[in-house]
């Protein structure tokens, strides 16, 4: 995504209901696809995001359930 495209996506994100009305009301198919080519791309990065985020939280409790499971074995091992 260029700097057009960020900002572009921002005015998707950012405009009220009566900018995206007038912009929809004088937008061409190619301007619409567009958008939707834009808003698919956000889409993506944020299920990219939210992946990145679960698999860090999980790595992050990951030493602390192996701890966990040591002690365990430990205790039910006496």
């Amino acid at each position: 995504m260029n700097q057009t495209d960020i900002k572009n996506l921002k005015f998707l994100l950012n405009a009220d209901t009566s900018q995206l009305r007038e912009w929809y009301n004088s937008a061409s198919n190619q301007d619409l696809i567009y958008a939707k080519n834009l808003l698919d791309q956000y889409h993506t990065m944020l299920d990219d995001e939210i992946v990145s985020m679960q698999i860090e939280e999980k790595l992050r409790t990951m030493p602390l359930w192996l701890e966990a499971q040591a002690v365990i074995s430990m205790v039910s091992s006496k």
